[in-house]
């Protein structure tokens, strides 16, 4: 209202005006607290928004740290997997040799025996004819 607009009304009337001002001030001293409350939990949420996100990239790097832990882990299982082959096969091929060796040691052994057994046996049929022949 103008000035002048006030200066025409009564007493009653600018009480009444003045109350209706009052409520009004008071209801948007009420609307900034309410404004300035969530203005605060924004803030807050904010802030909240940027730790989780920290914790977010910390928690990525911890899983990186693990994943590359179980990547070298597996390089490692893999690694001796082939160790182990390479020196299974080694002593494989070694085994097989040495049975080779052996069984032509015995087979060596075996003549050897079959003919010594062959020489007694002619020597002792060489007595027993000489024997009956006398």
């Amino acid at each position: 209202m103008a000035k002048n607009d006030l200066k025409k009304l009564g007493r009653t009337d600018l009480l009444r005006l003045l109350l209706e001002a009052e409520e009004e001030n008071d209801r948007l001293k009420e609307q900034v607290a309410e404004l300035r409350a969530q203005l605060d939990d924004r803030s807050l949420r904010m802030e909240n928004c940027g730790d989780l996100a920290a914790a977010a990239l910390e928690l990525n790097g911890v899983f990186s740290a693990a994943e590359e832990a179980c990547r070298q882990y597996t390089e490692n299982i893999r690694s001796r997997s082939a160790d182990i082959e390479a020196r299974c096969s080694r002593m494989e091929r070694e085994s097989a040799e040495k049975c080779r060796r052996m069984e032509q040691e015995t087979e060596k052994r075996c003549r050897a025996m079959e003919e010594e057994t062959a020489q007694k046996f002619r020597r002792i049929l060489s007595e027993v004819r000489s024997k009956y022949d006398r």
